[in-house]
């Protein structure tokens, strides 16, 4: 039996456009309701497997429908539809349970790998700003809906069931330490201590000393007898980050314990044995550590028995939304700032940086954005990345005449194009193109025609008058501006 999908929205074309799309694939059986109360009847009385619901309807609204629906369907995943965004609205989905929240205009493949990623993974929707709970601990401050974060959540319970030493591959700022106290946390050992050390941020001998401890007398200084990490561990778990800048030497040490599980304090000669998980992570390129023989394969294969490689922010760039989302709230708690809108330019600066510095990065632009910013939301010269502190008129001017060049450059050239990243590329560009060139016609027809009503402006246009207020409001034009005396 094909999926039962049911579109609600209050616009009749708008449904029918869906329906067309979805059904065209002849994978779906679906239908529309044109108002919430419809959508409830519906479900009441047919299977239904994936709802796609509009944000603004008169009456009840897609949050309220989103709140009865997870209250009588609690595994049914909705998708919810907007022609505005708000990182507001956007979180308030989020934690009600949506599967994905849609900005129109909305691409009709970007449409279609939604509705298929939301029926195969229907039982697996979040509950939180799609921290995706999994376990009693949840994964607060792991923040994810993209594939690849979803192969790191499974990677995460795989590892959290076993005592098995785990390997965390990924650049700075990707979250690896998270990603390690989330694996304790969610195991047996969540009872006991979870210790961490940066073996990059000590020199060797003092490395030694704080991972293995120091008898009384073991060297000048040493006037007492004291604990290391792996002492102070026991019974839970020992986090190794940058362990790839560890020495050869201190690699070696780490192998002994992990093959006999016992060590001997610096200037000790009595073995000590402790009952202690090893997790251990590194930003290098590790293959290439062990084709030039900077790391020890033996101690790589010890670690490796479970390995999880996280992806850069940039090749998650779909977690942007909720990412920026999750750090509005998070420190705008803490800095007195409810701020939870971006102008359109904000969000395309954030939407085409490359982040270097992965989340971490993302997040200090955020809390500085909200620092910064003068008003009740983020404007591009807050975000103080290169090319963010132009006027939006000059970002959109650049964005369009350069855009429009490399779209024509790609049509022309497209068997030159490498396939690896073209896809996303070229419909990345279309759509803030697409974007630019609404503004722009808007702003044409509100100038040319200004006594005109909404109504007479959106047929004008080709459009509907909900979808042009809302543009009207997002492009912060103002009819009253061209109005003639």
């Amino acid at each position: 039996m094909k999926p039962q999908i049911l579109i609600v929205d209050d616009e009749t074309r708008m449904c029918r456009s869906l329906q067309i799309l979805l059904s065209g694939e002849g994978k779906y059986d679906v239908s529309f309701a044109l108002s919430g109360d419809l959508a409830l009847k519906y479900i009441t009385g047919h299977d239904t497997d994936l709802m796609v619901v509009d944000l603004s309807m008169p009456g009840m609204n897609g949050l309220e429908l989103l709140k009865r629906v997870k209250y009588t369907h609690p595994d049914m995943p909705v998708i919810i539809m907007t022609a505005y965004s708000s990182v507001k609205s956007a979180i308030e989905a989020m934690k009600g349970g949506a599967f994905e929240y849609l900005i129109k205009p909305f691409g009709n493949e970007e449409f279609l790998s939604v509705v298929e990623r939301a029926i195969e993974g229907g039982r697996k929707i979040s509950h939180e700003v799609r921290s995706v709970k999994r376990s009693p601990h949840g994964y607060n401050t792991i923040i994810g809906k993209s594939p690849k974060m979803e192969e790191v959540f499974s990677a995460i319970e795989k590892a959290a069931n076993t005592d098995s030493t785990v390997l965390i591959l990924g650049e700075s700022g990707t979250g690896k330490e998270l990603v390690a106290r989330e694996i304790h946390e969610s195991g047996k050992r969540r009872k006991g201590p979870f210790v961490a050390i940066n073996c990059a941020a000590l020199p060797e001998t003092l490395l030694e000393s704080e991972l293995f401890g120091y008898e009384k007398g073991a060297f000048t200084g040493a006037l007492r007898t004291q604990v290391g990490k792996f002492e102070r561990a026991h019974g839970g778990t020992l986090f190794l980050d940058e362990i790839g800048d560890m020495s050869p030497w201190l690699q070696t040490k780490i192998l002994r314990f992990l093959q006999e599980r016992e060590f001997e304090r610096v200037g000790g000669g009595t073995p000590i044995k402790v009952d202690v998980r090893i997790i251990a992570a590194t930003n290098r390129d590790i293959r290439k550590a062990l084709d030039d023989e900077s790391f020890r394969k033996d101690l790589y294969y010890r670690l490796s028995v479970i390995t999880i490689e996280l992806p850069l922010l940039r090749e998650r760039k779909d977690d942007i939304p909720i990412l920026v989302a999750h750090f509005l709230e998070n420190k705008g708690k803490k800095l007195e700032r409810q701020i939870t809108e971006l102008s359109s330019e904000a969000w395309h600066i954030l939407m085409e940086h490359d982040y270097p510095g992965n989340v971490r990065e993302l997040e200090n632009m955020i809390e500085r954005a909200l620092i910064e910013a003068q008003g009740d939301r983020i404007e591009a010269r807050d975000l103080q990345i290169k090319g963010s502190h132009e006027s939006p008129s000059e970002i959109g001017e650049e964005i369009f005449f350069h855009g429009l060049w490399k779209v024509f450059r790609l049509f022309l050239g497209v068997e030159d194009l490498p396939l690896k990243g073209s896809w996303e590329m070229i419909h990345e560009l279309i759509q803030s193109l697409t974007t630019e060139l609404d503004h722009k016609l808007i702003e044409k027809a509100v100038k040319e025609h200004p006594n005109l009503s909404n109504t007479e402006l959106a047929d004008l246009l080709g459009t509907t008058r909900r979808i042009l207020e809302l543009r009207l409001k997002e492009f912060g034009i103002r009819k009253d501006t061209f109005k003639e005396e």
